[in-house]
Order: C-alpha cells, then structure tokens, then sequence
C-alpha cells in the first residue's frame, strides 16, 4: 500500500493509519457476515484470514516504529529515568500538601449568600 493524499488537506496519511481503517473496516464486516441468517463460511474465511494479516502487519510497524524511536532516543542521548521521575513527582516535593490544606481551608470559609 502506498500513502494517500487526505482530501480534507491534512497531508500525508501515512501506512499505519490506512492499516487501521482497513482493520475497523473489516471488523464490521466480519460481524455483519456472522450475524447474517445465511452464512458464507468461504467468505468469512477470506475476510478473517485479511484481518489476520492487517493486524500483524500493523503490530510489526508499529514494533518496527518503536525500536527506531528507542535507537534515535539513545543516539540523542536520552536515557530511560522513569525510575527517577518517581521522586520528582512526590507529594511534597511538589507542594501539593499545602495546596490540598489550602483548598480545605478555602471550603471551610463559608460566605453568606446574596440575593
């Protein structure tokens, strides 16, 4: 498959996303057929055998995808430090204590309404 002018001006719609259409697009229709009174098994077949195959190739690019963003990531330098955001992100390095007491206190003030 090649990649296709969007008609709505969006640009390129590149491999992966084709692939996504045509998965959605064949889903339904292998429900359809399933609930159809009178199946056609050879039909069925076909459509679940292309399925199949739209599903792996999707999952080998988007595999493919990922392995060339984790190259580029340590070419640029960029390690994995999800172990160490975990310290950045507590509570009280962050203040978030004292913002939660200060929103208890806001909700304790109690104005009197006019009408």
């Amino acid at each position: 498959m090649v990649a296709s002018f969007d008609r709505r001006g969006h640009g390129l719609q590149g491999h992966t996303e084709e692939l996504v259409k045509i998965i959605s697009k064949f889903r339904s229709k292998k429900l359809y057929l399933r609930k159809r009174p009178r199946r056609d098994l050879r039909v069925e077949a076909i459509i679940s055998n292309v399925l199949t195959r739209a599903q792996e190739e999707l999952k080998a690019k988007q595999q493919q995808r990922l392995r060339k963003w984790l190259e580029m990531k340590s070419e640029l330098g960029f390690h994995d430090n999800s172990k160490c955001n975990v310290d950045v992100w507590r509570e009280k390095e962050l203040g978030l204590e004292s913002l939660d007491s200060f929103m208890l206190q806001l909700g304790g003030v109690k104005t009197p309404l006019q009408r």
